[in-house]
């Protein structure tokens, strides 16, 4: 430790002798100064473990945050894996039910599971038309072609032409002259 070697009041004046104010503030001032040197170590370590456990608390906060937000990416992935999951067995009973609706509706099956359940194959002998008085009905619809004679062309021309004669059609007319000029 360090002495003290100056002494800021001295015994040997008088009381009739009075300090003047500078030497009363010199002595006070070497008496701080003298304080000073003692009462700054403590401080120094107050502030260094301060500054230490502040760094410590960052650290941790940011260490804290991370593993925060690495169990919450985690959490997601394992959600989407779950919804991956479900979503590859949802298509695959799909493909399950599809199967079973296209062997059900398959002709041959169709056709067995209606003999099954009584129906009988229609015939000209056995079937039966009821006239409704008063049910007029709709018009159906005539698709067949009438009055056209085989020899008889029902295209027009411009659809008959083959593409050699349009491109030398097309060659011809773009090599007529503009007009007007």
């Amino acid at each position: 430790m360090a002495t003290i070697t100056k002494v800021p009041f001295t015994t040997t004046r008088r009381r009739s002798q009075r300090a003047t104010p500078f030497e009363i503030y010199q002595a006070i001032a070497d008496t701080a100064g003298a304080l000073q040197k003692y009462q700054d170590v403590p401080r120094l370590r107050f502030q260094a473990v301060l500054g230490f456990l502040i760094f410590t608390m960052a650290v941790a906060a940011v260490i804290s945050f991370t593993l925060f937000m690495e169990s919450r990416i985690g959490l997601a992935g394992r959600e989407i894996l779950q919804l991956n999951y479900a979503i590859r067995q949802i298509r695959l009973n799909n493909e399950d039910l599809q199967s079973q609706i296209s062997a059900i509706s398959a002709n041959e099956s169709l056709y067995a599971r209606a003999l099954a359940e009584g129906y009988e194959v229609a015939n000209a002998d056995n079937i039966v038309y009821i006239a409704v008085p008063g049910f007029v009905g709709e018009p159906t619809v005539d698709l067949s072609i009438k009055n056209v004679r085989a020899q008889e062309s029902y295209l027009h021309p411009k659809y008959t032409e083959s593409l050699i004669t349009w491109i030398s059609d097309q060659m011809s007319a773009a090599s007529k002259p503009l007009p007007g000029n």
